[in-house]
């Protein structure tokens, strides 16, 4: 039987055309404006804020749309490859029963509990995402699905609980590629300040799974409070995952699950050490889905057959990263991310001190409407808060914490981030009903960001 997608609004696809249609109409209506370029003594290339200087609009021609978007997929092209080999290799191993064995123990452990079982779930994935890029993590989210559904909650539950864990993990980002690069432009020793940033991470798990079981613990007692409609063929695959006959955990799912971890315990190491990329990763995926299919007695037919079937299955996700990607192309060609970088800076001399961090936070937030990229942002917004931070007496170290957060919380309320699409289309959740739920932690999430980050200025953080 075929799951179709539930829940109101648009189609995802239509939903970020919309968004690109936007995006060209503001290169008509914002100014447009540049910065010179400067290096500072080290040789690193810089933004100065006194060599702003606007210049003539460079509309984007809303005939140019097909070409953006088809430009759009060669620049995902890595990201889409490395979410393609991730769902072949997790179909593989899905289809040797070790995952479906592991749900049948996590049920038996936990006796049926679904609290414990979203608390071990999640903890698992946030400690997992605090080191790699989230994304990498989209393929599972069916696995999640199936747990949630088991439990007795919705298929919802099953998304959220894998997606939250992921940006949960980016909250601290202690040991995030991302972050050493920060750091290294800051002057900063690489993974320096750790013990905060685990610290942190730790505390937004806590709250964010509380927020979930919550609700998840609701919908189970009442299915009408569900984000996502439930008709009767939706009701009757959720009694089917219910009452499924999970098999044994034998010593060759072990095998198999202990190969998984090992593979991807090698693609934590090759990015942490390594930097490996997109397609290196993604190759680490494809010795991933072969050596655990050995491992489950599968020949190199069934290998191929059940890799391709992962691949497609994603295929809506493929096409809806693409024409996301295009957005952020579209907001640079018509030079209007650097003048909204300058207006939301130049008032930062103002702020009392121990609100600055917080200031900088949603102004990073709002930057990371339009540049929803943490590499994207570090050369074009550290440079300029950095030497703001020294002046205000921020530390170097806390701006690393707050940009952080600016760049992780509203990535989820994006309906052109990648990430988040991705997430979605695999649960086969409608952005209306993410946002439903998601707009009550999102005001937490930024509240107790808040006043992490004035605690930390009045302890003074740093050096290191």
């Amino acid at each position: 039987m075929k799951n179709k997608k539930l829940g109101r609004g648009l189609d995802p696809l239509v939903t970020v055309f919309i968004i690109i249609v936007i995006a060209v109409l503001l290169t008509y209506i914002m100014p447009a404006g540049q910065f010179a370029d400067a290096v500072d003594e080290a040789g690193n290339k810089i933004i100065d804020m006194d060599t702003f200087e606007f210049v003539d609009r460079a509309p984007v021609s809303f005939l140019s749309i097909p070409q953006l978007i088809a430009n759009a997929f060669s620049k995902a092209i890595g990201m889409i490859v490395l979410i393609a080999a991730g769902a072949g290799a997790i179909e593989v191993i899905r289809k040797t029963g070790a995952i479906d064995a592991i749900i049948g123990l996590t049920l038996e452990k936990t006796g049926g509990n679904g609290k414990k079982a979203l608390w071990i779930v999640s903890l698992i994935f946030t400690l997992l995402s605090c080191a790699t890029i989230p994304h990498v993590f989209i393929p599972f989210t069916p696995m999640c699905v199936a747990l949630a559904l088991a439990l007795g909650y919705d298929d919802f539950t099953g998304t959220a609980m894998i997606l939250l864990a992921t940006v949960v993990g980016a909250n601290g980002a202690p040991i995030a590629p991302g972050t050493a690069a920060a750091q290294g432009l800051l002057g900063l020793p690489a993974y320096s300040g750790f013990g905060y940033r685990f610290t942190i991470m730790l505390i937004f798990h806590v709250v964010t799974t509380f927020y979930l079981i919550r609700y998840a613990e609701r919908v189970k007692k009442d299915a009408s409070l569900s984000v996502v409609e439930m008709n009767e063929e939706r009701r009757k695959m959720l009694e089917n995952f219910k009452v499924a006959d999970y098999p044994k955990l034998n010593k060759r799912h072990i095998a198999v699950m202990i190969a998984m971890v090992l593979c991807f315990a090698a693609i934590v190491y090759g990015g942490y050490v390594h930097s490996w990329g997109n397609y290196d990763i993604a190759a680490a995926f494809g010795v991933m889905g072969v050596i655990c299919g050995l491992i489950g007695s599968m020949n190199a037919n069934s290998i191929s057959k059940f890799f391709v079937n992962g691949v497609k299955g994603l295929t809506s996700t493929y096409m809806i990263i693409g024409m996301a990607t295009a957005v952020t192309s579209i907001f640079s060609k018509g030079n209007i991310i650097n003048s909204i970088i300058y207006y939301l800076c130049k008032g930062f001399g103002r702020w009392p001190v121990l609100l600055a961090p917080v200031g900088i936070m949603f102004a990073v937030a709002i930057i990371n409407l339009f540049v929803p990229s943490l590499n994207g942002k570090i050369p074009l917004v550290l440079p300029i808060l950095g030497p703001v931070c020294k002046v205000l007496g921020i530390h170097q170290q806390l701006l690393i914490i707050t940009y952080t957060f600016g760049d992780s919380f509203t990535n989820f309320i994006l309906p052109y981030n990648s990430g988040l699409v991705g997430f979605l289309e695999a649960g086969q959740v409608k952005f209306g009903s993410w946002f439903k739920f998601f707009k009550g932690l999102l005001a937490l999430w930024f509240l107790l960001g808040a006043i992490i980050l004035m605690v930390l200025q009045l302890v003074g953080i740093g050096p290191f």
